[in-house]
């Protein structure tokens, strides 16, 4: 991942309809190739596929916009859409977008094998010590999956330049692993 700007785009697998491929309410001028690409990771997702994208480039190329249009097309697809954007006075803080990310799905914390749910407490917590960034980024994954086993599931993550380190690495753990995961 480069470290400027750069925005990642995460569908993650159920069983719904697919959003709708005729022209939406949210449509981007000039930018038809880009939404073609986000919305067939939505199809996939859909499909069973989970993926993953990174959008990258300089700041006001329309990013943000591409994020926010695909985030209303999920939620209209039927989509759980979980967001958070990177702030560069967190960037230091460990797990502050990761905790922002998941807050809508944190009643599936308590739902968690102890493992996982021990090392979420721990990471969203104000501890001494940092909890070991593979066993928050396992349950991590357990707890998308889980999401996304009663709903369609979207991540939309802007600004990465500003996620602090440790919510990075498990973003892009999730990322690899759900790509790779045959639903």
């Amino acid at each position: 991942m480069t470290p400027c700007t750069e925005e990642a785009a995460h569908a993650q697998h159920s069983s719904r309809v697919p959003p709708e491929t005729e022209p939406s309410p949210h449509a981007m001028i000039g930018r038809d190739a880009e939404l073609r690409q986000l919305r067939g990771l939505l199809a996939d997702a859909v499909g069973g596929r989970g993926g993953a994208l990174l959008i990258h480039g300089t700041a006001g190329l329309g990013k943000s916009a591409l994020l926010r249009t695909v985030g209303a097309e999920g939620a209209e697809g039927g989509f759980k859409v979980l967001s958070a954007a990177g702030v560069e006075t967190e960037l230091w803080l460990p797990f502050a977008a990761l905790q922002l990310l998941l807050q809508p799905a944190a009643d599936g914390i308590g739902k968690l094998p102890s493992p996982h749910r021990t090392a979420l407490v721990d990471a969203f917590s104000a501890t001494q010590t940092e909890p070991h960034i593979f066993r928050v980024a396992l349950a991590v994954l357990e707890l998308l999956a889980d999401e996304a086993d009663r709903q369609p599931l979207l991540l939309l993550v802007d600004d990465l330049q500003w996620i602090d380190s440790s919510s990075r690495d498990v973003l892009r753990f999730v990322a690899r692993r759900t790509r790779d995961l045959p639903y």
